[in-house]
């Protein structure tokens, strides 16, 4: 098989070191996040909702010309790999996707019939790209940039756990706009208490014993996971995804 290091026509992209990202994420996430508050019906400062703890496991890089020329029109796309089945890619792209269309942050579009990307997100964050297959793709579904998203793991049964990873690659430039890299464990407290917390806020007249079902259900838990990665894309964006997510499966 030939190494997209081989593929004749490649572009250099914005070299992104994955410890610069995780630096830059966390920085970015105590520096948004520290000091903030609610302010309640009659004036009062109340405490935010427990999601929105800032001690979250997972890290943010944003180039500059992300906040000042984002994409309108996304294709999201699972990366080639071999950790997790192609289904449970797919069903995390299609998660992302929904989160993004309900903040409203741009247009989305998911085909399942493309399968996979076709290329190797991590050499994509170290810099290279297959610029024939990036315009192919792009050019097929008029879109300004390429989402590629990746499930590094998935425990379904408790305590559940998810790591992911994924990059958002300007179309027009060949370089990557955005990229977020995490890992979310409920046998952690602190993300176990923002889980439970955003389902919870998410299922409002649903009853204590279906939320306690939902609470093992690893779908739901990546919907809560895709909407923290979209919160945190939409931040340089200025959009406060809070109120928008969307609700969990069967709420």
């Amino acid at each position: 098989m030939q190494s997209l290091h081989h593929v004749p026509a490649m572009k250099r992209l914005l070299p992104i070191d994955r410890r610069q990202v995780l630096g830059l994420g966390l920085a970015a996430a105590a520096t948004s996040l520290s000091g903030c508050c609610w302010i309640g019906r009659h004036g009062t400062i109340i405490d935010p909702p427990a999601f929105l703890d800032d001690r979250e496991s997972f890290s943010f890089f944003a180039a500059p010309a992300y906040a000042s020329q984002p994409p309108r029109r996304v294709l999201v796309l699972p990366a080639q790999t071999t950790v997790q089945p192609l289904a449970m890619q797919a069903q995390f792209a299609d998660q992302l996707a929904a989160q993004f269309r309900a903040g409203r942050l741009f247009e989305t579009i998911v085909d399942p019939a493309l399968g996979n990307c076709q290329c190797d997100l991590d050499t994509v964050l170290h810099g290279r790209f297959n610029e024939y297959r990036l315009l192919d793709l792009t050019d097929r579904y008029q879109a300004d940039a390429l989402l590629v998203t990746r499930l590094n793991r998935l425990q379904a049964v408790a305590p559940m756990e998810v790591a992911a990873t994924c990059a958002l690659i300007d179309r027009a430039e060949a370089v990557v706009l955005a990229a977020a890299d995490g890992h979310w464990n409920t046998a952690d407290p602190v993300t176990n208490r923002s889980w439970c917390s955003w389902l919870t806020h998410h299922c409002i007249g649903v009853s204590p014993e279906t939320v306690a079902v939902y609470q093992a259900s690893p779908r739901h838990f990546l919907s809560f996971v895709a909407w923290q990665i979209a919160r945190r894309m939409a931040e340089p964006l200025g959009v406060d995804l809070t109120e928008r997510a969307t609700p969990a499966m069967g709420c």
